[in-house]
C-alpha cells in the first residue's frame, strides 16, 4: 500500500513541470528563454508559483511573451491583479467562457497594448458585479492609448 502511495505521489510531482502544476510543458522553453538574464527572474518564478493553479497558464503566457522592459520593471502586484481580473471575467460571464483559449490569452489577458501605461486599468473600469457590456467596453478601451 505504501509503495502505491509513493508511486502516485511521485507521478503527481513529475506531472508538474519546473514551473509548477498548471503550467503546460510547452511553456518551459519559452519561460527559460524569457527569464535568462532577467534581473527579476527569481521574483517572476515565485509569482508564477504563487499564482492560483487555474491561472498559472495565463501568468506563464504573460511572462513568456511580455517585453523585456516590462519583465525587468513592471510591478508584480499589477501583473497579479491583471491576471486575477481576466480570469474572474472568464469565470463570471458566459460569453467569456465561450472564447477559445487562444483568443483569451492573446486578446483578453494582456495587461496593455504596445505603448499603453502599465496600470491597474481593469480594477478602475470595472466593478466586480459589472455587466458583460462593461467587460467588453473595458476590453476594447484597455486596448486604446490613454491620454
Amino acid at each position: 500500500m505504501k509503495r502505491i502511495i509513493f508511486l502516485l505521489l511521485g507521478a503527481c510531482l513529475c506531472a508538474c513541470g519546473r514551473y509548477g502544476c498548471g503550467v503546460p510543458a510547452g511553456y518551459e522553453p519559452l519561460l527559460d528563454a524569457a527569464l535568462a538574464g532577467c534581473p527579476r527572474a527569481d521574483s517572476l518564478r515565485n509569482l508564477l508559483r504563487q499564482t492560483p493553479r487555474e491561472q498559472r497558464e495565463g501568468m506563464a503566457f504573460l511572462i513568456a511573451h511580455m517585453p523585456r522592459g516590462d519583465r525587468d520593471t513592471m510591478r508584480l502586484d499589477l501583473l497579479r491583479e491583471n491576471v486575477e481580473y481576466a480570469y474572474r471575467a472568464r469565470r463570471d460571464y458566459p460569453w467569456t467562457r465561450a472564447l477559445p483559449d487562444s483568443v483569451f490569452l492573446n486578446e483578453v489577458l494582456p495587461y496593455a497594448a504596445v505603448d499603453e501605461e502599465r496600470d491597474s486599468c481593469r480594477s478602475k473600469r470595472i466593478s466586480p458585479r459589472a455587466s458583460p457590456g462593461a467587460w467588453r467596453f473595458a476590453a476594447t478601451s484597455a486596448r486604446r492609448s490613454t491620454p
